[in-house]
């Protein structure tokens, strides 16, 4: 005896069905594969906390009550961590500008003006003889 509902448990193998479904399974990869290039970029990959996210979702309550407290840990050594980052990158950051600042100091200032070679004192009047003092 056949149920009204056994359409429904069947397989729908149509070529329609499989496209939609290669679709669906290439676009979750791609969804993961940018998430992952975020996450490397961002400098996030090595966090422990991300790390849980791929981890089965069955497992997941088990673990959730084991590590929650290592979790915050985690977590809040690494946002120690990227804000001790922060603070020595500024600290550079100061050390450069003040460096530049001493070098702008030593040179001097930068003069511009209109080049005028007769200002200057000649010693080539010994060399060029009566011929430079006739003209």
């Amino acid at each position: 005896m056949d149920s009204r509902f056994a359409h429904l448990r069947q397989r729908d193998t149509s070529v329609s069905m499989l496209r939609v479904k290669m679709s669906r399974r290439r676009s979750q990869s791609q969804k993961e594969n940018r998430e992952r290039a975020v996450n490397t970029r961002r400098q996030l990959d090595k966090l422990p906390e991300l790390e849980m996210s791929s981890i089965a979702m069955a497992n997941m309550s088990i673990i959730h009550e084991k590590t929650m407290n290592n979790a915050k840990l985690a977590k809040n050594e690494a946002i120690e961590e990227r804000l001790k980052q922060l603070q020595r990158w500024k600290e550079r950051k100061a050390l450069e500008k003040e460096k530049e600042k001493r070098e702008k100091e030593h040179k001097g200032v930068f003069k511009t003006g209109v080049y005028h070679p007769k200002d200057r004192p000649c010693c080539c009047l010994s060399a060029c003889g009566p011929i430079c003092l006739q003209s």
